[in-house]
């Protein structure tokens, strides 16, 4: 009796579990007002019926979303992330590494940013993610201006929390600009521009001068761990779903050390 209560108990999580990532893609994809419930159950392979003893309405899923995305951005994740080279570099490349997987996968933080917008007239939940995500990000590059500062790359003399803010905003105005016109803002290029002239107006006049090469290998340094940061702690869901947007010749590969088990619901 024990042993079918437990394999009833998993069937259970596994069937919610697939619910959450059908979710995710239908989101992505329609956004929140044009999906419905009926796209949610046929992407998951279940019955409406059994969509509806997980979540009751698209409210619920919407939030079980967000929780399960936001759960790969936490400052406790972020304390992981490789805070390493010159500071002004390891800022301008997280941008454009930033830009260049939001070309090949806009469809994540597009949900992320339309969502936030009218988070107040969806769900006070909603509102919290949203609210709780912006401060997270203004954090991680408050984060790196005080590194920057420390190394002095940075100009101590300035607020780092406003920095913070700074860069955070403009991460949300980089792709606000790109969603509502991509042809005339190609996003890496445009990323760099933006990216360089606010470092431009940050750097210390103690700036340690670097040589062609020694910039060069800082760049191929901090990439590479760029990549790895990502590849290890986005779920495998993302990059599912990723390679059915872009096909199977552009899609980005994920590594092979990320089953889809790595897929977890954040704890109730």
């Amino acid at each position: 009796m024990e042993l079918k209560t437990n394999r009833k108990k998993a069937q259970g999580i596994k069937t919610k579990t697939e619910c959450v990532k059908a979710a995710i893609e239908v989101f992505a994809r329609k956004g929140f007002h044009l999906a419905k419930l009926d796209d949610i159950a046929e992407a998951a392979g279940v019955t409406r019926g059994a969509l509806y003893w997980h979540y009751r309405t698209k409210e619920a899923f919407l939030i079980a979303v967000l929780e399960t995305l936001s759960a790969h951005w936490t400052r406790e994740r972020l304390q992981e992330f490789p805070v390493r080279g010159p500071a002004d570099l390891l800022i301008s490349r997280f941008f454009v590494q930033f830009a260049r997987g939001n070309r090949r996968a806009p469809w994540l933080n597009r949900l992320g940013l339309i969502t936030a917008i009218d988070a107040d007239n969806i769900h006070p939940r909603v509102a919290e993610i949203a609210r709780n995500a912006e401060a997270t990000n203004r954090w991680f590059f408050k984060r790196l201006v005080e590194y920057g500062q420390r190394t002095d790359v940075i100009d101590g003399k300035l607020d780092a929390s406003r920095l913070g803010s700074v860069l955070a905003g403009a991460q949300n105005a980089i792709l606000a600009s790109w969603y509502q016109d991509p042809q005339g803002y190609p996003i890496e290029r445009f990323t760099e521009l933006l990216v360089s002239s606010l470092l431009r107006g940050m750097l210390s006049p103690k700036r340690p001068e670097l040589e062609d090469r020694e910039r060069r290998a800082a760049i191929r340094e901090i990439d590479s761990g760029i990549r790895r940061f990502f590849e290890e702690r986005i779920p495998a869901v993302v990059y599912s779903i990723a390679r059915q947007e872009m096909g199977a010749k552009r899609a980005i590969k994920k590594p092979d050390r990320l089953a889809e088990n790595d897929f977890r619901l954040p704890p109730a």
